[in-house]
Formats: structure tokens, sequence, C-alpha cells
């Protein structure tokens, strides 16, 4: 490949950008030290004091393995973009395996998993796949036409992993409006959308009620609850918990 030419800054950032991929994709480690090496080699000892300190006093938490293969990775973006079908092996949230047929359209990063969008052909709907559950990655060879997404594709994701997935779901109706609560409010918590200039909603799931009501009291603002009336008794037994407790 023909040389580079990078200022201070832009060599900074791929150097601590470099770092940051051998923790978020699977066996990345290895290439991603070595093309580390190489521009540890020609970077001056000023940047290279720079780009080394945030590594230097950071550790890292033991946690779950939910990085996807870097071989994975890149077919399926590859799939995304040449717009090729693919059958993968998939397993769900209970791990069940299944394989999939779908129709690749765009990858998703959190900060802290990699999702898949594409249009499952067997479903016939559009299915949000986490890329570490997905195993074995094939082409068939077939190309498709593009269909329209219902949503834009951020708001797609973010429904689909942090509220359609979960048994206790509720709306709940915020004060304030929704530029304002963006910043407050963390974007994993639920589905944030404007309703008029002084409100705006949140669509919240959770596994259970007491969680269900840790992320309502995480949005910070008082609210009022739009729906999810069958769980009222369970939502009303936990607020007498903390009631008991802060007595």
């Amino acid at each position: 490949m023909p040389p580079v030419l990078l200022e201070d800054d832009e060599a900074v950032a791929v150097a601590v950008a470099l770092r940051a991929a051998a923790g978020s994709i699977a066996h990345m480690d290895e290439a991603a030290m070595g093309v580390l090496a190489k521009i540890d080699q020609v970077m001056p000892a000023r940047l290279r004091k720079r780009a080394s300190s945030l590594h230097s006093v950071t550790v890292s938490l033991p946690g779950a393995q939910d990085v996807p293969a870097a071989d994975a990775l890149m077919q399926i973006a590859g799939a995304c973009r040449d717009q090729k079908k693919l059958t993968i092996d998939y397993a769900d949230r209970a791990g069940r395996q299944t394989a999939r047929q779908i129709e690749p359209v765009r990858l998703a990063h959190t900060g802290r998993r990699w999702y898949l969008v594409a249009w499952d052909l067997e479903r016939k709907d559009w299915r949000t796949f986490r890329a570490d559950r997905i195993g074995r990655v094939t082409e068939t060879g077939a190309r498709f036409t593009p269909r329209k997404l219902p949503h834009d594709v951020v708001k797609f994701v973010s429904q689909s992993i942090s509220y359609e997935p979960y048994a206790c779901r509720a709306r709940l109706k915020l004060a304030g409006a929704s530029g304002e609560l963006a910043k407050r409010i963390p974007s994993w918590i639920g589905v944030l959308e404007p309703l008029d200039s002084q409100h705006c909603v949140l669509s919240v799931g959770a596994p259970s009620p007491e969680a269900l009501v840790a992320f309502m009291l995480m949005a910070g603002v008082d609210f009022e609850l739009l729906d999810a009336r069958e769980l009222l008794p369970q939502l009303r037994t936990v607020a007498r918990r903390l009631s008991h407790a802060l007595a």
C-alpha cells in the first residue's frame, strides 16, 4: 500500500482506535497490535507518549466475551455492500440454534455490541441479529434488491434491542423537550421520541417489573404511564417495597 500522511491528531486517533478495536472484535488483537507496532516505529516520541497515555491508565473489567469474530463481521459487511443473500447460523436469547436465510442491509455498533439489520426470508419480516451470536456465515451467491425499512436504522435497532424483546414494557410521557432529555437519558434505557414541544415519549423494556421501575426512575423527570396497565399491581408492589425501605 502507498504511504499515508497523517496530521498529529490523526495519528493519535488511529492509534487509540486500533486499541479500542482490538477489544470490540474477536481475533483482532494480533492484527491491531501489528499495525500499532508499525505506527510506533515511525511516530515521533511526543506523539507516541500521547497515544499510549490512555492505554497505560486503563484497565479492562472482566465480563462476557460478547464480541463478534472479525472474519464473520467482514463477510457480513461485504454482503451488505454487495447486496448478497446470506445463510447464517444464529443462537437466540435462549441459546437455540437455527439457520436463517437473510438479506443483510446494515451493521450497527452501539459502542458495546454489534448488530445486523436484515430481512428474514423465512419469517418475512425485518430482524435485528446480535453479531456475536452469529456462527457460520455462508453466501448463497444470489443478489437482492434492498427493501425499505419501516423506520430509520437507528430507531429500528434501538427499538429492537431496548424495547421489543422484553416481557415487561411500558411507554412513558415525560415532561421535557426530547432534545434536552436525550442529553440526560442513556440511549440503552429505551427509545425516546418527541411528542410536542414540552413532552416526549420514552418506550422502555425490561426483563422484570423491578428492572422496569429502575429504568423509569433513571429518566430523572416526572412522567405519566401511557400503557402497561396490566403491570400496575406488580409495579405498585415494587413501589411499596421501596417506600418501606426509605421510611
